[in-house]
């Protein structure tokens, strides 16, 4: 019940950074050649390039990727969703669970997210649009609700949605199917723009250091940066979710969406943000760079100013309450010479909402003598 179309392979979705990077591999080796004509001569082949490279992005036919899968059959059960590959049956409760596992797999296949997580963090790309998270969700085309575990491959099922899709109409699509009275199936689609979309990313990201120290500078950061923005080939330019009722066409369903990608636009930034981003994934910095990490490093000395940082994040209800319980528990550790006052400063920092922003909490060393947090 479903219609795959194959994908490009990856040595071809590859082929124009491929080609590009062994054109510009002779700037660094051995010593740069500065000569004005020759910074020229290099600006004038970056424009080339990246034309090029803009042009076989725009030729929609030879890059579209679009991803059909079909669920099987579904009704709402006694108890759970029941599945069939027919739609007379037989019939049997769909045992499907969300499985890490599941995600997992499909990350190593599609590319890492830290990549994208990292320069969410630090506005390179729009930050995430709900706190705690990366920008970007590893989403079930079919969900496990409904059998998509047990019947796709996790690279098959899974792409990366942003999360105001993913949590927004999505969600409340699929909601809806698992209450529908009736027989019918879920048709999921997810085109993506795969080819060179890395290397373009690597590029623009480039760029923004290239305007504060140099073409030198930002080809380095080009390079170190785009083995890290696989999954940006992952991210649909629009993705669609339908669902067909058999016995009541009024509960049919369908709802699209473009402008996906704007998640990944590299906003106008200070190249520190970008140096904030390599640092958090271990890169190497260009030489003739000097960047203070601590920079964005926030110094606490009083549980009064904790609370005040901790409102700022905007955590609230039950979050809020886990955190201070995670705090006061951490406290009493150093208090009873449990742990030091280094580790409870790592733990506290490896918080989803800190983690997710620039910049490190610094606790005094008076943290142990300060009331709980309530």
């Amino acid at each position: 019940m479903y219609e795959q179309v194959e994908k490009p392979k990856e040595n071809q979705s590859r082929a124009i950074a491929n080609n590009v990077g062994q054109k510009k591999s002779n700037v660094l080796q051995g010593f740069v050649d500065n000569r004005p004509e020759a910074v020229v001569q290099r600006e004038l082949q970056k424009v080339v390039t990246y034309g090029q490279n803009e042009q076989q992005i725009a030729d929609k036919s030879n890059v579209v990727q679009r991803l059909v899968v079909q669920s099987d059959w579904l009704r709402q059960g006694a108890e759970n969703i029941e599945t069939a590959t027919s739609s007379s049956g037989p019939w049997k409760e769909c045992t499907d669970k969300t499985s890490a596992g599941y995600r997992d797999n499909a990350e190593k296949s599609l590319g890492t997210l830290d990549g994208l997580n990292a320069l969410a963090k630090h506005s390179v790309i729009p930050p995430a649009t709900m706190s705690g998270r990366g920008p970007l969700a590893k989403a079930h085309l079919i969900a496990a609700e409904f059998g998509g575990q047990l019947k796709f491959s996790p690279v098959d099922n899974i792409r990366y949605h942003p999360l105001d899709v993913e949590y927004g109409q999505w969600q409340l699509d699929e909601n809806d199917v698992g209450k529908a009275e009736g027989r019918g199936y879920i048709t999921s689609r997810s085109s993506e723009l795969g080819v060179g979309i890395p290397y373009l990313m690597s590029l623009d990201i480039g760029d923004i250091v290239e305007k504060e120290y140099g073409f030198s500078a930002g080809y380095h950061v080009s390079q170190q940066f785009e083995p890290w923005l696989q999954a940006a080939a992952s991210v649909p330019i629009s993705v669609a979710f339908k669902y067909t009722n058999v016995d009541n066409p009024y509960l049919n369903i369908s709802h699209s969406w473009g402008g996906i990608r704007s998640v990944l636009k590299v906003q106008a930034v200070s190249a520190k943000n970008v140096f904030g981003a390599m640092l958090d994934l271990g890169l190497e910095l260009p030489d003739s760079v000097v960047f203070d990490e601590s920079s964005n490093d926030a110094h606490i000395s009083s549980r009064e100013q904790m609370i005040s940082l901790i409102v700022d994040l905007g955590i609230k209800g039950k979050s809020l309450i886990n955190l201070y319980k995670k705090i006061n528990s951490l406290k009493k550790l150093v208090t009873a010479g449990t742990i030091p006052l280094n580790d409870a400063i790592d733990a506290i920092n490896k918080h989803p909402y800190l983690a997710t922003k620039p910049g490190k909490w610094i606790l005094a060393g008076n943290f142990s003598t300060w009331a709980d947090l309530n």
